[in-house]
């Protein structure tokens, strides 16, 4: 069975799981918006907030 992206989303912040790809990364993005988790997740990330500021996730780098 696939892993939920929940449970991703609780890996990403406890530091065992890094999003595969910059789509996953928006998903699960999205997700912590829904779950007031956003910054925890940004820290999890390693993202500065100032870089993410009026941009989607995944599409900073590109």
């Amino acid at each position: 069975m696939p892993e939920s992206e929940s449970l991703k989303l609780l890996r990403v912040l406890g530091g065992s799981y890094r999003p595969g790809s910059a789509i996953e990364a928006a998903r699960l993005a999205e997700r912590t918006r829904l779950n007031k988790l956003y910054l925890a997740f940004l820290r999890a990330l390693g993202v500065q907030r100032k870089s993410w500021r009026g941009r989607r996730p995944g599409i900073a780098g590109s």
